[in-house]
């Protein structure tokens, strides 16, 4: 069980994802993980998450139709594991 859980919601994010995944993935605590959720982007969003979790087990990338930030942040703390958020 990793001690801390990042919830990321992402729509239509591929401008941004890279430089925030890579800001995650930079940090000096190692004891995470990225709980992505795509809300159903229209872009590269979803891939890009894919492939970085190819890379490092610790990004976590689920997908599911878009249902707006709200559903989709409580859905990715329903799969968070960390004993903090």
């Amino acid at each position: 069980m990793p001690l801390v859980s990042v919830n990321l919601p992402v729509y239509n994010a591929e401008n941004t994802l890279v430089e925030a995944l890579d800001s995650l993935l930079s940090q000096t605590l190692l004891d995470f993980e990225v709980i992505a959720v795509d809300d159903g982007s229209t872009d590269r969003s979803y891939e890009i998450l894919r492939t970085y979790a190819a890379k490092d087990p610790r990004i976590k990338p689920y997908y599911k139709p878009h249902t707006g930030v709200v559903e989709t942040a409580q859905y990715a703390l329903s799969l968070s594991h960390g004993r903090y958020l």
